[in-house]
């Protein structure tokens, strides 16, 4: 157990940044929000700025997949990395 204040607000900092991870992590990654996904990969055809926009959010769930990967790598046995 961390006795110095540095080291608990640290651990306390690094605790908070995971649960957030997290949290995104399983929004993007859950069930409703493929559904959401797939109508809108439908809708993209119609709408040349609406195609742009969708690839914009491809790529942020790229990133946003590459961070549940270090984190599963990092703590293996986390929740959210099964």
């Amino acid at each position: 157990m961390p006795t110095n204040k540095f080291e608990q607000k640290a651990l306390k900092q690094i605790s908070l940044n995971e649960g957030l991870v997290t949290k995104i992590a399983g929004f993007f990654l859950g069930s409703k929000f493929r559904k959401a996904m797939k109508e809108l990969e439908r809708m993209k055809d119609d709408d040349p700025e609406f195609a742009a926009g969708m690839a914009s959010l491809a790529q942020n769930y790229k990133t946003i997949d590459n961070m549940l990967d270090r984190l599963c790598k990092k703590h293996p046995d986390h929740p959210k990395c099964k």
